[in-house]
């Protein structure tokens, strides 16, 4: 393995690593290699091929090739016209980056439905404070029934 090999292998583990646990709840839930199957199957792609179309989609979902960029990189490292990379680009994006999505999205509404509502205690800085005369107080910007002269 050459040492570009290796620092990629590297920064797949790093990003990994990185990854919040509901991107990669999300990422596992969908089943993206049977659903990659099926586009390639769709597209006719060879199964070295499929591997490295797994690839790069792979790289996009960890950040490290620019979506912008994966028309390009398919056509160039997939082998196939600008044409059918953009239709590959398509049907990925429908079924696979698009559910990867609205899955995270799920997952964050259900958490913010499931924590409870907190309280927090007035800091310092409040301006209103329980037993002091308004009056005497020098920072009013937070007191809403009173306005700065200044």
């Amino acid at each position: 393995m050459d040492s570009q090999n290796k620092n990629l292998d590297a920064l797949i583990d790093e990003r990994v690593a990185r990854l919040p646990e509901s991107v990669i709840d999300a990422i596992e839930s969908i089943g993206i290699e049977e659903r990659l199957q099926r586009i390639s199957k769709n597209h006719n792609l060879h199964l070295d091929k499929w591997a490295i179309l797994e690839g790069e989609i792979m790289l996009t979902l960890l950040g490290i090739t620019d979506p912008d960029d994966l028309t390009e990189q398919i056509a160039k490292k997939v082998g196939v016209e600008m044409t059918q990379a953009q239709l590959l680009v398509n049907d990925i994006a429908e079924a696979v980056f698009t559910p990867i999505r609205e899955k995270m999205q799920s997952n964050t509404a259900s958490e913010k439905s499931t924590q409870p509502a907190s309280k927090s205690a007035p800091s310092d800085t409040t301006a209103y404070r329980a037993g002091e005369n308004s009056m005497h107080r020098k920072d009013v910007g937070e007191d809403p029934y009173r306005e700065s002269i200044e």
